[in-house]
């Protein structure tokens, strides 16, 4: 199989998704993903940079993944952004109507059906050029 080269940052409170995400991304080919559980870690992960996609939860310790995802778009330039995608059991339209038009690139209702978060991932992910530059640094 094909080794997938992104960089993948999974911010989820539950620690049962993020052992199923590790595994079922290993298990299609991806590099392990990095699994934070406290969004100001995460948060200062992805500033460092090298994270192409993140995968993230409107619930969250100590924050909610509305107010991650503004802080997200207020203090990194979106050439800086990680593919943002959030994958919740809670969504109402308002919220996912506000997270889309702030910029959120995907939102997937739990439980999530990995086959196809890993389409949306490879379309968005070749959409914005990031498996290029991800590619052509290494």
């Amino acid at each position: 199989m094909m080794r997938n080269e992104l960089h993948i940052l999974v911010l989820d409170e539950q620690h049962d998704f993020r052992e199923r995400c590790s595994a079922k991304f290993r298990e299609l080919g991806f590099l392990e993903p990095e699994l934070y559980d406290d969004a100001e870690k995460a948060f200062e992960r992805i500033r460092k940079g090298g994270v192409d996609v993140l995968i993230f939860d409107l619930i969250l310790k100590n924050t909610d993944g509305v107010e991650f995802f503004k802080k997200i778009c207020s203090e990194l330039p979106s050439s800086c952004r990680p593919v943002c995608m959030i994958c919740s059991a809670l969504g109402g339209e308002t919220v996912v109507d506000q997270l889309l038009d702030m910029g959120l690139d995907y939102f997937m209702m739990k439980p999530v059906n990995f086959e196809i978060l890993v389409e949306r991932i490879q379309t968005l992910t070749k959409n914005s050029g990031i498996r290029e530059k991800s590619a052509g640094g290494r």
